[in-house]
């Protein structure tokens, strides 16, 4: 079930069964965040796990060429580390910019 529809569900039951809009509020957040840690961890175990631990084939994502949080996140890690590498400056002076005195910790 898609994260939208989990999250639909989750604040249809929630008006059914109650009429507070705050209660209503509380279920939607409540059905995005599960359907958010449970995308965090598909992504993650799909990178770590092989095929006949998940029950299901493992990099399938990554064959689609789909942008999952792992690779999000190394895209992001490479493009700082490759922006460091190809400056001019040394990493005291970038760092010493960094700090409101200028003053290197």
């Amino acid at each position: 079930m898609d994260k939208a529809r989990n999250n639909c569900i989750q604040k249809q039951v929630s008006v059914l069964g109650c009429p507070d809009p705050v209660v209503h509020e509380i279920a939607y957040q409540y059905g995005k965040n599960v359907g958010i840690a449970f995308q965090l961890i598909d992504d993650v175990l799909d990178f770590t796990s092989c095929s006949d631990q998940m029950g299901k084939p493992t990099s399938a994502d990554l064959k689609l060429g789909l942008a999952t949080g792992p690779v999000l996140f190394a895209c992001q890690q490479v493009s700082v580390t490759n922006s460091l590498r190809h400056t001019t400056d040394s990493p005291t002076e970038l760092m010493s910019r960094d700090t409101p005195d200028g003053k290197v910790a």
